[in-house]
């Protein structure tokens, strides 16, 4: 469960979330207001990329 702050209205409502693997290192992430994207992970479970949002460039 995560939670979003509306703004001015200055409260917090609460935003249900599922994530459900579908692959070895493939996850698909769901939100109550609709939103999905696929995640992809590394053999440690690390997220590399975020569907239409970000990409991780480096590893330690």
């Amino acid at each position: 469960m995560a939670a979003w702050f509306r703004f001015p209205e200055m409260r917090l409502e609460p935003l249900r979330q599922r994530y459900t693997r579908v692959g070895p290192t493939t996850y698909r992430y769901q939100s109550d207001n609709g939103f999905e994207a696929t995640l992809a992970t590394d053999d440690r479970g690390l997220v590399e990329t975020y569907e239409d949002g970000w990409e991780r460039v480096g590893s330690a």
